[in-house]
Order: C-alpha cells, then structure tokens, then sequence
C-alpha cells in the first residue's frame, strides 16, 4: 500500500474568486500652541482565501486540559503501533 498512513490532500479545482480589502483612514488636527494630534486606523480582510485544512487532526476531547505538562498523554499518543495492512 503506498503512502499508508499519510496525510490527505484534497485540492479546489473550481475556487470562489478570492480578494484582499485593505482600508487606511487617519486624521490630523493643529490644536492650539502649535501641538499636532494625529489619529490613523488601519486594516485588511481576506475573502475566500485558500487555507490548509488537515483532515486526520486529532480532536481536542483527546487532548489534555492539565496545565503542566502531562507525560502520560504525551507517551499514549505518540507510541507506535503496529501497522494494521
């Protein structure tokens, strides 16, 4: 069996049409005595952006909720096992 036990990778032949917004507004006022105040926002937004999804990610019931650093866990699920084919 070649590539048992690798990951899946699936690939959208037809994408929605993806795009970047990007927005800047800044105001700048003299104020008395010669002081400048400025005030600028900044952003962007991605729409419809292709992402990398693992499909076999191991769910998060499985995962430990101890706040140190839990050996047990960690040894059951990093332990080989035998291959099933």
């Amino acid at each position: 069996m070649t590539n048992a036990g690798s990951s899946i990778t699936v690939v959208n032949t037809q994408p929605p049409g993806l795009y970047v917004q990007r927005w800047q507004l800044s105001v700048q006022r003299e104020l008395p005595g010669h002081v400048v105040l400025s005030a600028g926002y900044a952003g962007n937004r991605g729409t419809h952006l292709d992402i990398t999804k693992n499909l076999d990610a191991l769910p998060n019931t499985y995962l430990s909720t101890s706040p140190l650093r839990d050996a047990n866990a960690i040894n059951y699920l990093t332990a080989n096992i035998a291959n099933p084919f």
